[in-house]
């Protein structure tokens, strides 16, 4: 279960299979028991602000922006990559846990090869005069 913030609803969404072997891999090569599954160096659960610092550190190796140095980027980016691969717009909505359709609508502006596709199709379906 994902349990998310600012009003928005959690949910269950399954692992892919690709998830799911990378996940048990992770658990055999392990060396401790804890029933935490990503812990600190100090087998502690990892907090939020070290998750933080984590997207600082790697968001500057792969030269991000600094605004982009955030998790708030990653739900317009699976949003965006959802909808050009041709996600219907209610299963974006589930997937993000938006409780009104609107607060996804605004993602549909984000992405071109969707729009570029659709133009083409609607064209090329009207009829010539």
């Amino acid at each position: 279960m994902l349990h998310r913030l600012k009003g928005s609803y959690s949910g269950e969404h399954p692992m892919q299979p690709d998830e799911a072997k990378a996940l048990k891999a992770y658990l055999r090569a392990r060396a401790d028991e804890s029933p935490i599954l990503f812990t600190s160096n100090r087998n502690d659960p990892i907090t939020r602000r070290t998750l933080e610092r984590f997207m600082k550190t790697y968001g500057l190796r792969a030269e991000l922006p600094l605004e982009k140095q955030h998790f708030r980027v990653l739900k317009p980016s699976i949003a965006t990559h959802f909808l050009d691969a041709g996600a219907e717009l209610r299963f974006v909505q589930d997937w993000l846990g938006h409780s009104n359709i609107q607060s996804t609508v605004v993602y549909t502006y984000l992405t071109s090869k969707t729009r570029e596709t659709t133009a083409r199709k609607v064209f090329l379906s009207m009829p010539r005069y």
